[in-house]
């Protein structure tokens, strides 16, 4: 998977008019809608995930919320492509002032929720029976995640560094031990295999069940 960048609004504030309204009179703010394109509401999504987190630092649970619109933003029948991640990431960069100047960034979360639902909490309901492809995406899920990590400025928790060594290792020494198996297989293996971490449920779930399984 390509890497990516996450960047942080600084300073950013709400109109007078909207704090007040929010202050004084506890009104509230009918729920944004999203683009109907699937990559545009993704972005949406992200650009007001990273709208709600305070300061210029991420957790690796705050980049893993975040990040998880952007992966799911790139599936398409089943692959995860990096051409629409890339694509995704750099529309959620641009769209930060747009949400935040919208209003309260976490009105977006249930509108979010409702168009995403991967990304409820409580909606990963386990890993697959073990097997290579469910090791392949548990190997394709934890770079990913790792790579997205060094981007924000996160620190990644010792358990998923040492699954994604593991499984890079024992997955490569069979995958080259294939004498016909060629870059181009292998890149397509990866891709179904993003995919579908994606979708089992919140990516920070999945990995944490990845890295007590293939410690």
């Amino acid at each position: 998977m390509r890497k990516y960048r996450f960047e942080r609004a600084l300073d950013r504030r709400f109109s007078i008019a909207t704090a007040a309204c929010i202050f004084l009179h506890g009104c509230s703010q009918p729920q944004p809608e999203l683009p109907v394109a699937q990559i545009e509401a993704a972005a949406t999504c992200f650009a007001a995930k990273l709208a709600q987190i305070p300061g210029t630092t991420m957790t690796a649970t705050q980049t893993d919320a975040a990040a998880h619109f952007l992966f799911l933003g790139a599936v398409k029948d089943g692959l995860a492509s990096p051409t629409d991640l890339q694509k995704a990431t750099e529309l959620g960069n641009s769209l930060q002032d747009k949400v935040i100047e919208g209003g309260d960034p976490k009105s977006y979360n249930g509108p979010c929720e409702k168009r995403f639902p991967q990304t409820k909490a409580g909606s990963f309901r386990g890993l697959p029976a073990d097997s290579r492809d469910t090791r392949m995406m548990c190997l394709t899920l934890s770079t990913s995640l790792l790579q997205t990590y060094q981007s924000a400025g996160a620190t990644p928790a010792p358990e998923t560094v040492k699954m994604n060594a593991k499984l890079d290792s024992s997955l490569m020494a069979e995958f080259n031990a294939e004498a016909n198996l060629n870059p181009a297989e292998l890149a397509g293996i990866a891709m179904r295999s993003m995919a579908k971490a994606a979708e089992l449920g919140p990516v920070g779930d999945v990995n944490k069940a990845c890295s007590e399984r293939y410690r």
